[in-house]
């Protein structure tokens, strides 16, 4: 299943090199593989840790291969090395894609057209609204959805991704072997089934603070564009937002109300760069130059004159039933029983203290 380059780059990452080394050694050798031949190494010696290299000597190919595996297959989890064919060219092209993916589900999804999608782990209700819509167009459109599998948006985005029968790609700040959070270990089980589950760490590495921000840059490197739906100041969806900026992706931003915090920092963004502002899906579809898939045309909703009443004083935003029926003129019970029927029929939602809005 595996190359001796790939047995070779895997063995590399369990020595814990930097980036920087990592790179050093791949251009000096020929090949990864040439790690196994003792005259084609010499010139790496002084990039890796003391008895690296003698420990090669001593175990042999077949034990080093079973080495790096075992734990993979314990976990039926799939390696996919930079050397590889499967590797995705939109990340390898970042200043520093990761040298191993570590997935478990269909990596086949590696090489589709995606999108991030990210935002704050405490949403408004706004929040998930948007997320939950946009999520299910852009699935509709066929793209595939990508995030991080954090509380809040990331948990909207895989979870409407799924519900839409669309492909969802989960990036994880440690090894597949646990989850974090915990809570969507459920989740995660599903998106294996359904999607792609994705990490540069091995098994038994455990989530730091550091490896989120570093997960952020392989959810814009696997992606066309990044959505930010809600963050709030130096949060882990700006930073995202930040490595899409670096990487030349396209960056979609959600306006927020400029009194919540969780809007604060995309309406910086949209501040600093105005062409990001994004209101509809179609506008990011647009941008990467995505074409809607044909459906079926839907039947068209035939509304009594009262009920279009009741849309039109909706459309300037969300109000209470109260107030609804002082601009349409209507006793409550005639009111309530139309709102139900518009309910049901998937116009307007109601939310908290009575309040209504129109469905997106």
């Amino acid at each position: 299943m595996y190359t001796q380059n790939d047995i070779a780059i895997m063995y590399l990452d369990t020595l814990g090199l930097t980036h920087k080394h990592f790179t050093e050694v791949l251009k000096i050798l020929k090949n990864p593989s040439d790690i196994f031949i003792n005259s084609a190494r010499k010139n790496i010696i002084d990039l890796l840790p003391s008895g690296s290299l003698e420990r090669l000597d001593i175990l042999g190919y077949n034990s080093v291969e079973e080495l790096v595996t075992k734990d993979l297959e314990k976990f039926n989890i799939t390696a996919v090395t930079i050397a590889s064919s499967m590797y995705p060219d939109i990340l390898k092209n970042i200043a520093d894609p990761p040298v191993v993916l570590y997935t478990k589900g269909d990596i086949n999804l590696l090489s589709k057209n995606k999108i991030g999608i990210v935002g704050t782990r405490t949403p408004t209700n706004y929040g998930r609204d948007v997320a939950n819509k946009f999520t299910k167009d852009l699935s509709d459109a066929g793209l595939v959805t990508v995030s991080g599998l954090s509380y809040g948006i990331d948990t909207c985005v895989a979870v409407s991704t799924l519900e839409a029968k669309g492909k969802t790609i989960a990036v994880l700040a440690g090894g597949l072997d646990n989850v974090y959070p915990a809570q969507n270990t459920e989740l995660s089980k599903k998106i294996e089934q359904n999607g792609l589950l994705v990490s540069e760490y091995r098994p038994y590495v455990r989530p730091r603070q550091y490896s989120f921000i570093r997960r952020n840059r392989i959810i814009s490197g696997l992606s066309l564009g990044v959505f930010v739906v809600e963050a709030g100041r130096k949060s882990g969806a700006t930073s995202t937002a930040a490595f899409c900026l670096e990487q030349n992706r396209e960056l979609f931003v959600l306006p927020g109300n400029i009194t919540s915090p969780q809007s604060y920092g995309t309406n910086d963004l949209i501040n600093e760069m105005p062409d990001c502002f994004t209101i509809t899906s179609s506008q990011i579809l647009d941008r990467l130059n995505i074409k809607p898939k044909q459906t079926k045309k839907q039947t068209k909703l035939q509304l009594d004159v009262f009920s279009l009443k009741i849309v039109e004083c909706l459309k300037n935003g969300e109000l209470h039933f109260d107030e609804i029926c002082k601009q349409v003129n209507s006793n409550a019970s005639e009111l309530a029983s139309t709102l139900t029927m518009l309910e049901i029929l998937g116009v307007v939602k109601k939310s908290t203290s009575n309040f209504y809005q129109l469905v997106f």
